[in-house]
């Protein structure tokens, strides 16, 4: 009889242990509650240091970019060996806008009027300073910069030409030993008397930019 009821509160008890485990592990184990918590703080963790190693990252690709930048800059600083500057000199006719083109005796050609920067001159000077000394006008230089032209001259140096469009204030025109004939021509005239292919392409794109607009073209 002793030994029943013995037998009857082990199993009691061990019935009791199971329940007991069955609601803790209906409850959720603390110790596995704890896992996750570290488990969350552990992403909160490494999203932070993602987010840190993106800005990184951009900051990183920032600074490369600009160093490029800078390095095709500097490159760009002095591609030529030979460094000059001129104007396209346009003014208002009846008709449309004339332009100034230039006889070279030297060379036989017809071009703008352009040379070479004197040490200490920038390019816009120089290209005042060349207009006024071969045609004896003094002009205003317009805003956009045109394109330059960069070619290899007579004797194989590589030449940069940086050109404004101009408009004469005053001044009456003079033969010298550079040019000693000049002419206003039509817009439209204008690439049939140029000699070189490289200043009727410059002046085409003038043209299709639509700059000559401004003077009635």
């Amino acid at each position: 009889m002793r030994r029943a009821v013995h037998d009857a509160v082990v199993g009691s008890a061990t019935k009791l242990t199971k329940r007991q485990r069955q609601k803790r592990g209906a409850k959720g184990d603390p110790h596995r509650s704890d896992k996750r918590r570290t488990g969350s703080k552990a992403g909160v963790a490494s999203s932070k240091k993602g987010a840190s190693n993106k800005r990184g990252s951009k900051k990183n690709a920032k600074a490369l970019g600009k160093k490029a930048a800078e390095a095709k800059s500097k490159r760009r600083v002095y591609t030529a060996q030979v460094n000059a500057a001129g104007g396209i000199v346009v003014r208002r006719a009846k008709k449309g806008p004339k332009v100034l083109l230039v006889h070279r005796p030297g060379y036989d050609d017809w071009s703008f009027p352009k040379g070479k920067l004197d040490p200490g001159e920038s390019f816009k000077q120089a290209a005042l300073r060349e207009v006024f000394e071969e045609t004896g006008f003094e002009c205003t230089a317009l805003k956009p910069r045109l394109p330059s032209l960069l070619y290899n001259d007579s004797k194989g140096r590589t030449k940069e030409v940086r050109y404004w469009l101009m408009t004469p204030d005053r001044g009456e025109f003079v033969p010298n030993d550079e040019v000693d004939v000049i002419a206003w021509l039509r817009w439209s005239k204008v690439a049939d008397r140029l000699t070189y292919g490289k200043d009727r392409r410059l002046f085409e794109r003038l043209v299709a930019s639509g700059e000559l607009e401004r003077f009635g073209a």
